[in-house]
């Protein structure tokens, strides 16, 4: 079993220009769709092992599809290359990882559904498979607790768009495979959220085709709702969280070399862009 460590962090002092702490986000990490790579995307993986050294950024998180489909050699090929990359990688699953196996992710690495706190900042590390991308049950009652303890952020990390239905404009995700008829994220999930507190939810279903652009970016009060992911999109990219004391700062990195895009922060984007 891969063991996560979880690492100390330098609490900075208020005022100070440096960011607190940075970490990397990358979603449909296997990459393009119908090829199998030995490991996680090429672009993608020689990115992340050049942050080995970088003191500024702590771990990183893979937002599911880490491997086109779930076996032993799979998983393997992703761990040899991530035991080079010391610091923390965490996972959620997407519907690829638990593809011929549906038990081997939990096997392997950790809890279906878990969280983290760093200082004040709350990380939500979700399921949208176990039901038909709805938080419901068992994971909806963890969240609830987890949300009753007092946190200044969250970070909410899931796979699939779950809040689909109503995001504007329609994101065009990668698989609609395991999807309900009806998302109860509206009515259901977000409101246990507190208004007041700047809230990301991320997501990495997009990206993996031509047909599912790899960015998407939409705000609601204090509410942030990203999907990024790579693959076989023009836009093909993943994302740097920059944590300040007061601020996040999010950055977009391409990975698509034929038709670079410029390195540019997530908020010069228009509301719901797409590169």
């Amino acid at each position: 079993m891969r063991t996560i460590v979880f690492i100390g962090f330098i609490v900075l002092l208020m005022g100070c220009s440096n960011p607190e702490y940075h970490f990397f986000v990358g979603g449909h990490s296997y990459g393009v769709t119908g090829i199998n790579n030995k490991g996680l995307h090429p672009p993608f993986q020689k990115a992340i092992l050049s942050y080995q050294n970088d003191s500024l950024v702590h771990f990183g998180v893979l937002t599911g599809d880490i491997v086109p489909f779930a076996s032993d050699k799979e998983f393997n090929e992703v761990d040899s290359v991530l035991k080079n990359f010391t610091k923390p990688i965490y996972f959620v699953p997407g519907n690829h990882d638990l593809i011929g196996n549906d038990s081997l992710f939990y096997q392997r690495y950790r809890d279906p559904y878990y969280a983290i706190r760093i200082d004040d900042d709350l990380f939500l590390f979700l399921n949208g498979n176990l039901d038909h991308w709805n938080i419901s049950g068992e994971q909806l009652a963890f969240v609830k607790e987890e949300l009753s303890k007092e946190y200044d952020r969250a970070f909410v990390f899931i796979h699939q768009v779950i809040w689909y239905e109503k995001a504007n404009p329609i994101i065009k995700f990668n698989s609609g495979d395991g999807k309900a008829k009806k998302l109860t994220f509206w009515d259901t999930l977000l409101p246990l959220f507190d208004k007041s507190i700047t809230t990301y939810f991320i997501a990495g279903d997009v990206g993996g085709g031509k047909y599912s652009p790899a960015l998407h970016h939409h705000q609601l009060d204090n509410f942030h709702f990203i999907a990024s992911g790579m693959g076989n999109a023009i836009d093909e990219n993943y994302l740097m969280f920059k944590v300040y004391n007061n601020s996040v700062k999010i950055d977009v990195f391409p990975l698509e070399t034929k038709v670079p895009m410029r390195v540019n922060p997530l908020d010069s984007f228009p509301v719901g862009h797409f590169q």
